[in-house]
């Protein structure tokens, strides 16, 4: 099964919350049947986030810390 990670972190900003980049480690990390080493999982989550604030849809507050555009 192919994990779409930028689906599972678009869904972290539906209620237009900050979020730090810690938070979302912690609850991507909770999604079953993952069977991913933790610092691929890593990677991956950032490089959603760099897509996700490259398309204006998350702007960066400041060191980890993110929020949905509006």
């Amino acid at each position: 099964m192919r994990t779409n990670f930028i689906d599972i972190i678009r869904k972290e900003f539906e209620d237009g919350q900050e979020i730090t980049l810690k938070e979302i480690y912690d609850k991507v990390s909770e999604v079953p049947n993952l069977q991913i080493k933790e610092s691929e999982i890593r990677h991956r989550i950032r490089s959603a986030i760099y897509h996700l604030k490259k398309t204006n849809e998350i702007v960066r507050l400041g060191e980890g810390k993110y929020r949905k555009s509006a």
